[in-house]
């Protein structure tokens, strides 16, 4: 009878082992993803300061008597791309087909100058391929170049 209970015993301290490595193991890698996620999480927020950055560069250098800037692409390294789509909130800018329809009532400006106020909607994501679950931050800014 003692030689049968140790058996059991023996078995399910293994089993119990088992377990708590599989449960350890388990924790481990949802971390790691985690930190991975988090710091393409973090890049993406980064390149979307930049993409912004650039675009103001970008306005700044357009010929507003030619053409408006409706939307650009940019992309980053092959693992992140930025689309930043452009509306125009200045009233002078009627040559602007991406002007604020109602929703917003547009700037005017008094100067008799454009001053190229804009509502700018930046989406960075990453390529496919990147990550298992794909990364897409957003963020929506006035920008005044």
């Amino acid at each position: 009878m003692k030689r049968g209970f140790s058996l059991i015993m023996a078995i399910f301290f293994v089993v119990i082992i088992a377990t708590l490595g599989m449960l350890s193991l388990n924790f481990s890698t949802k971390t790691g993803k985690q930190t991975v996620n988090l710091y393409l999480r973090e890049q993406a927020e980064l390149y979307a300061k930049s993409a912004i950055d650039f675009t103001v560069l970008a306005m700044q250098r357009n010929d507003y008597s030619k053409n408006c800037l409706d939307n650009l692409t940019i992309k980053f390294d092959d693992t992140f791309s930025a689309n930043v789509d452009i509306t125009y909130l200045d009233s002078a800018m009627t040559g602007c087909k991406n002007r604020s329809g109602g929703a917003v009532s547009t700037y005017s400006v008094k100067s008799g100058k454009g001053d190229n106020i804009a509502i700018f909607d930046v989406v960075v994501s990453t390529a496919s391929g990147v990550s298992p679950e794909p990364i897409r931050f957003h963020r929506r800014t006035i920008q005044r170049p």
